[in-house]
């Protein structure tokens, strides 16, 4: 029988029931290509009804950016807090690193739909976000309005880079995808992102270009 819990986001345990959804997805993305994982089957594997999943969710891919925001949203809080913020190359890790743990499902979704809703535009709009509010919180002052298209620009190229790192057959480490990260950082995002002396990393192999974030699906 499938349960109907409907407890709010806010409230305690709220946490368990997503994260009980994000589990089922990854279990059913070992066995079938994302593209082929319904809501439906997601709610039954995790042994919720479908309603509980709207409850929380927009889609299959409002559960995966949920996921991989949650420890930036963690950060977040605890800056807001008053704990200090982790370094923002430290914080493109940590994401980096989820996104190889779980490769084949976020390949899946940035391959597997286009559009607002799709994880790849929806993945932008959160690392812009993500990155607007690490310079609040580092240096006291907002972006400056100036570097909102700079900003945007660069994570579309790092999309799409990202696409192809997911996708390939013998990706390069996490640390090496950094460092290309980090050397293709345009200077003014540079001085806001990077503390003083950081700004020495190895040559990137391959500058992140820029593109539209319509996930990884390519003509053949």
């Amino acid at each position: 029988m499938e349960k109907t819990d409907c407890t709010p986001l806010s409230a305690p345990g709220a946490r368990d029931v997503r994260g009980a959804f994000f589990d089922a997805l990854r279990r059913l993305g070992r066995t079938r290509p994302f593209e082929a994982i319904s809501v439906r089957d997601v709610a039954r594997e995790a042994g919720f009804s479908t309603r509980t999943f709207y409850n929380r969710f927009r889609s299959k891919y409002d559960l995966v950016i949920r996921y991989y925001a949650l420890a930036d949203h963690d950060a977040a809080q605890r800056a807001r807090a008053g704990e200090a913020l982790p370094p923002w190359a430290e914080r493109v890790r940590d994401g980096l690193v989820r996104f190889r743990r779980d490769r084949a499902m976020f390949a899946g979704a940035l391959r597997d739909a286009v559009g607002p809703e799709s994880f790849a535009t929806t993945f932008l709009s959160h690392a812009c976000r993500s990155t607007s509010e690490h310079v609040l919180f580092a240096t006291g002052k907002p972006l400056p309005a100036a570097l909102e298209p700079v900003l945007r620009h660069y994570y579309a190229g790092f999309v799409w880079v990202l696409c192809e790192w997911l996708e390939s057959p013998s990706p390069k480490s996490v640390d090496a995808f950094l460092a290309d990260a980090v050397a293709a950082l345009p200077s003014p995002l540079r001085s806001l992102l990077l503390p003083p002396g950081d700004s020495a990393v190895p040559g990137p192999s391959r500058r992140p270009r820029a593109a539209a974030p319509r996930g990884c699906r390519r003509a053949r």
